[in-house]
């Protein structure tokens, strides 16, 4: 098994994720508004997670909240941990920045994606998306990331 490493994505890496992963998690990369955490295999990105951090709307401005915009691993590289590890290392930062949650949407198409993050205790609430007109089924997931007055999660 290879020695996987993480790290912070840059402008410089950001390119290597094209190579590598392709260029749709290319042009998911956060660098701004958020970030990104790489999996690498030496200098190759194996897998990658991208988070946006942005506040909700009125009556909630105030609150942030991070959304994933991509989790991405190598087919290759798959069913080793490395997901599970980038979503733990995403939901870990957001809650030092103290966010209030993660979420992230995954098609129906992206079974284990939806294992992950039920087994990861996110909530899961069905929805129907439509981009670009096209109906996709699938699932909302969030995760609250600090504790109520009263304790509880």
């Amino acid at each position: 098994m290879p020695e996987i490493r993480y790290t912070d994505c840059d402008a410089g890496s950001k390119r290597r994720v094209g190579d590598s992963l392709g260029e749709v998690a290319e042009r998911h990369v956060v660098l701004t508004d958020g970030f990104t955490i790489l999996a690498m295999n030496g200098d190759t990105p194996v897998g990658l997670v991208a988070v946006y951090e942005e506040s909700l709307p009125a009556p909630l401005a105030d609150t942030r909240e991070g959304f994933i915009n991509i989790i991405e691993v190598a087919r290759e590289y798959r069913r080793q941990g490395i997901g599970r590890r980038l979503a733990g290392m995403a939901i870990d930062r957001c809650r030092s920045r103290g966010l209030l949650q993660v979420r992230a949407w995954s098609s129906l198409d992206k079974a284990e994606a939806i294992a992950m993050w039920k087994a990861l205790g996110f909530a899961l609430c069905p929805a129907t998306e439509h981009p670009r007109g096209q109906e996709v089924r699938g699932y909302f997931v969030a995760c609250r990331l600090y504790r109520s007055i009263h304790g509880n999660a």
